[in-house]
């Protein structure tokens, strides 16, 4: 089955992605910043990415931009918490995002978003 990188500085957020989508049969590697994200990625690419928006290193749309520009064909999940108040998760789109996620959201919804990156869903 398919890789995943996730990138999101809550434990207990990746903890769940990583419990909901290891169940599901995905392989997981986990970064907790995006420069750390972009750098366990270009040591061991994965076959996705689904990364955070708001991060303390700065931002998932830095992520998003330095991933895309070197791997066009990149599948990526943006999530966020807080479109209300920045849209950023409509910046994300702008940039080519697969998918996005809005917090809070579903065990169901994480599942059905990372299958549609697949062509699954």
């Amino acid at each position: 089955m398919a890789s995943i990188l996730l990138i999101d500085d809550t434990e207990a957020v990746r903890g769940l992605f990583r419990t909901v989508l290891e169940q599901a049969g995905y392989t997981i590697s986990e970064a907790t910043t995006g420069r750390e994200g972009i750098r366990l990625f270009n040591e061991a690419p994965t076959d996705a990415v689904v990364t955070d928006m708001h991060m303390p290193d700065g931002n998932g749309l830095e992520v998003i931009n330095e991933l895309r520009a070197k791997h066009a064909h990149l599948k990526i999940l943006a999530v966020s918490g807080t479109e209300q108040q920045d849209g950023m998760l409509r910046v994300a789109k702008v940039l080519g995002v697969d998918g996005i996620l809005l917090k809070p959201f579903g065990v169901e919804d994480l599942l059905t978003a990372v299958s549609r990156l697949f062509g699954e869903g």
